[in-house]
């Protein structure tokens, strides 16, 4: 387990910290409201993220709340801050860097993530974009380099470039516990047979609502097609670094509830879909980035440049990073020196009339119950009787 600690006077400073962190490499900080997790208490740990400034459910972490977080792992090599791009999380952000360069005399670099397509649909510098569950991957490559002993600049342009490349799209049936509490009264819920499309990690409302039973294959459609502006096309290359460069990495996030059956549904059509064929490492079907109970999921792409690869895919000691895998191209058929036929002997067929009507009735008379069937095995166990048989 990865050492962590809360730091005094807790809970009047909510910041957790690697107890074992000794300065002298870059930190790498992050800094958020709770409500997301594992994000991002569970990726602290050697490899990641060094301390977490923690917010109340889906709200920024006050200036103070940073500033202690920087100042408990800071040391000559200097810090780099990484968040999710909002108006109040970059205002205290930006607050608490000045206050920490002027107060304890470090040096800090801060990298936004703005990464949700929907909202940068109209601001092409992604200024005003929001960020979502593509956060992750910045915090990734961020403390894979940090630990490789790059220097602060050298990490934050890593992570910058990077963050600059993140797209990502959100799609939900519902909004979470606390956004829906709190918004009843202005924002009306998503209606049972629809779902939105382009919906943020608190709550916020989507670019477009389509019909429920929209199949895996049409909901992943859409949020490629989404995403196409943002991942470079597949061109014919002549040298291993130029294939390289236009391979992309894909994060299927769980937002909250989704079952995991359903989301290997998803990851089946992500790779069967127009962007399969680019997909290098493939992070997911997980649970990184949730919005409480939100019944959703998000997709994220970036491009694999320069050393992205070797990033994404290093190991990492904390519980919350599930590690990426590099999808198999094709399914190996297990073969065997025994026929199956010579395993049993097979009966033959015969002919008899009488007892084939006596089956057939039972069979139908069965068929005919099964709802029946089903309603009184519901009463002592799964009600899948009549089903079943």
């Amino acid at each position: 387990p990865v050492p962590v600690t809360l730091l005094d006077p807790f809970p009047t400073i909510k910041v957790l910290v690697r107890a074992d962190w000794n300065k002298e490499r870059v930190a790498v900080v992050t800094a958020g409201g709770t409500g997301h997790e594992p994000a991002n208490i569970e990726y602290i740990g050697e490899g990641m993220v060094t301390a977490v400034a923690c917010g109340r459910s889906w709200r920024d972490p006050t200036v103070d709340d940073i500033v202690h977080a920087i100042g408990a792992v800071s040391g000559k090599p200097g810090c780099l801050l990484v968040a999710q791009n909002s108006f109040g999380g970059r205002l205290n952000v930006n607050l608490a860097i000045k206050q920490a360069e002027t107060k304890l005399d470090t040096r800090v670099r801060v990298v936004f993530v703005s990464d949700d397509v929907v909202s940068i649909m109209d601001n092409v510098d992604r200024s005003n974009a929001r960020g979502i569950a593509g956060t992750v991957l910045a915090l990734k490559v961020a403390g894979a380099a940090a630990a490789a002993g790059l220097s602060l600049d050298e990490v934050y342009e890593e992570t910058r470039a990077l963050a600059d490349d993140i797209a990502s799209i959100g799609v939900a049936y519902s909004r979470g516990t606390a956004y829906a509490q709190a918004w009843t009264t202005s924002l009306p819920c998503i209606p049972d047979d629809s779902m939105e499309v382009g919906v943020g990690v608190h709550g916020e409302p989507g670019w477009m609502r389509v019909p429920a039973t929209a199949t895996a294959k049409d909901i992943v459609e859409l949020m490629v097609e989404q995403l196409m502006p943002f991942i470079p096309e597949k061109e014919p290359s002549f040298s291993e670094k130029e294939a390289e460069a236009e391979s992309i990495c894909v994060l299927l996030n769980n937002l909250g509830t989704v079952p995991r059956l359903e989301m290997s549904i998803l990851a089946k059509q992500v790779l069967e879909s127009q962007i399969g064929h680019l997909v290098e490492v493939f992070a997911g079907p997980a649970t990184y980035f949730t919005a409480l109970n939100t019944n959703g999921f998000s997709l994220s792409v970036v491009r694999l440049q320069g050393r992205r690869k070797e990033w994404l895919m290093s190991s990492t000691e904390c519980p919350g990073w599930v590690a990426p895998v590099v999808p198999a191209r094709s399914i190996r058929k297990g073969t065997t020196s025994v026929d199956p036929q010579d395993l049993y002997e097979r009966p033959q067929p015969s002919e008899h009339d009488y007892v084939k009507r006596f089956l057939v009735q039972i069979c139908q008379s069965l068929i005919e119950a099964q709802d029946e069937l089903g309603t009184l095995s519901a009463k002592t166990g799964t009600g899948k009787l009549g089903l079943g048989l």
